[in-house]
């Protein structure tokens, strides 16, 4: 009996060891299940941010984009600028470069000349000063060392030139003072640097005194050489001896007439018209001439 009994309960001991085997079993195949089905949702998850890490390293990138065509544009512009710029610099170059070869030109028309003819011509100018009826200033060269005198003003401006030319018949005198007109080149138009500017006289002064009066007055360049008897005009208005030729240069008339004698030593008064003309021709082209 007492073995039939633990024949039974080893029997029982054994199902419930199988019984618990198989569901230790279940629950092992339930768990791991449980865990194969979390794994889309963390798939998910991993997409979504890489999906937000994408968006942001293109909008940085389309940032950065921006940046550098912004840069570019900019680069651009300032390039423009800088060439627009060496244009303008270069136009300033060549225009100053232009304006120095004019003056050069205009200074090589007026170098201190050498040789005979030269010295013949130059004596031959002196001599009609005070022998003939003109007086032809400023037809030695332009030295500017010596014994030469100036009351040139270095900043001296042209003035407009009136449409008024010289006259050719005998001008009417003034009362009070002298009236001075200065006309350029025939060639030019013979216009007129001053128009009958009237001018104060005292007794005694001659004409290169108020010449230089009136020219200091407005601001007019003006130089000449010599003292006294010997003075000669070389250039009024910065129009000197030689800009138009060689046989170029001042002359003056005193009521209608060339005096023939050096300005510095023909006495002015009240009432007398004052003409300085610029000849080109020994003044042949102002109805007179020049004899050596």
């Amino acid at each position: 009996m007492k073995k039939k009994v633990f024949a039974i309960i080893v029997s029982l001991a054994i199902v419930l060891g199988a019984g618990f085997a198989v569901y230790a079993s279940v629950n092992k195949d339930s768990g791991s299940s449980s865990g194969r089905v979390e794994n889309p949702t963390k798939t998910v998850d991993d997409r979504k941010v890489k999906e937000k890490q994408a968006k942001k390293n293109k909008a940085v990138a389309q940032k950065k984009k921006a940046v550098v065509k912004k840069s570019k544009k900019n680069n651009d512009k300032k390039i423009k600028v800088k060439t627009k710029n060496q244009k303008k610099s270069k136009s300033t170059t060549v225009t100053k470069k232009s304006n120095q070869a004019v003056a050069r030109n205009s200074s090589a028309k007026r170098p201190f000349r050498k040789g005979a003819t030269h010295k013949v011509r130059k004596n031959a100018l002196k001599k009609s000063q005070k022998r003939t009826n003109h007086n032809l200033k400023g037809t030695t060269t332009v030295k500017r060392k010596g014994h030469s005198k100036s009351s040139t003003s270095n900043k001296a401006k042209r003035h407009s030139q009136a449409n008024h030319k010289a006259s050719t018949t005998k001008p009417k005198q003034v009362k009070n003072g002298v009236k001075i007109s200065i006309y350029g080149p025939v060639k030019e138009g013979n216009k007129a640097f001053v128009y009958k500017d009237n001018v104060a006289v005292h007794s005694g002064e001659t004409v290169i005194t108020v010449l230089k009066r009136d020219l200091d007055r407005r601001k007019m360049s003006l130089s000449y050489s010599g003292s006294g008897d010997s003075i000669y005009v070389k250039g009024i208005n910065n129009l000197f001896e030689y800009d138009r030729g060689s046989q170029s240069g001042w002359l003056y008339k005193v009521n209608g007439t060339f005096p023939g004698r050096s300005c510095g030593s023909y006495k002015v008064k009240n009432g007398d018209v004052i003409e300085w003309l610029y000849t080109e021709n020994l003044g042949n082209d102002r109805g007179t001439k020049v004899k050596g």
